[in-house]
């Protein structure tokens, strides 16, 4: 009882300290979750595309599942700021793309897995690097640690298996997809933080941001702040194909 007590408490009463970034805990788990990642891509290396699209179906339902126990806890708790417990962060992108490319056609599927075949891959590994926000506030041994941590190795899982099985292709015209889906979810986001001075997608400010220029731009302009977080957003998909085309190198041209 008391495990489970502390599994799911609050933390304004946890008798434990916060993990940490960089802590023993930290490393430990985030070899843990590479070594995992790594075993699940050898286990279905066999895979054919049709097989991992399908598979999003039942991840979305989970990362949903999941994500209303995590709601439930802050309202629980008495966290009800948007902030705690709306899911309009830039990773909370996994929840609606799994459903895209799940259940989504045309259009729809293209933005989902456009996301998710790299921007997923650079967000979900910068989290497991940099966990700013449940790791910073609870111990490990936290539900909302666990659920962190399995939610952005889900997101760099499927953007391997996106990449192996070649479920769509890494070009510049599906740019457009990206951006698409990207400028839909900040409009919202800016919006929100604006009017409710809460932080979707960190467009507010830099909450427990890991480096420093960030910060000073931040204390020069929110504005300024806000263009530059939307830009460094909207240059992930230039990045990946970027990374592609270097691994595609040396792979000769396949992959």
């Amino acid at each position: 009882m008391d495990f489970i007590r502390d599994f799911f408490s609050s933390k304004d009463v946890n008798k434990y300290p916060p993990c940490g970034l960089f802590s023993l805990s930290h490393i430990i788990s985030l070899i843990i979750c590479i070594v995992i990642i790594g075993l699940f891509v050898y286990l279905n290396r066999k895979k054919s595309k049709e097989q991992i699209i399908k598979s999003t179906r039942v991840m979305a339902i989970i990362i949903t599942s999941l994500e209303f126990v995590k709601i439930f806890h802050s309202f629980y708790y008495g966290y009800t700021y948007l902030d705690s417990w709306f899911p309009l962060a830039y990773c909370s992108f996994l929840i609606y793309c799994l459903y895209f490319v799940g259940y989504g056609k045309g259009n729809l599927q293209k933005c989902g897995l456009v996301f998710l075949s790299g921007p997923a891959f650079i967000a979900g590994l910068g989290f497991l690097v940099f966990p700013t926000t449940s790791l910073a506030d609870y111990p490990i041994f936290h539900y909302l640690c666990f659920y962190s941590l399995f939610f952005h190795s889900v997101m760099v899982y499927y953007a391997i298996m996106i990449y192996r099985t070649k479920a769509i292709d890494y070009k510049l015209a599906n740019t457009k997809y990206y951006l698409f889906l990207l400028y839909c979810f900040s409009i919202v986001a800016i919006a929100m933080d604006y009017i409710f001075e809460c932080n979707m997608m960190f467009y507010y400010n830099p909450y427990n941001f890991p480096f420093q220029f960030v910060i000073d731009i931040y204390n020069i302009s929110r504005i300024l702040y806000t263009c530059v977080i939307l830009l460094a957003y909207s240059m992930m998909y230039f990045i990946v194909l970027l990374i592609v085309a270097i691994i595609n190198r040396f792979r000769g041209g396949k992959y």
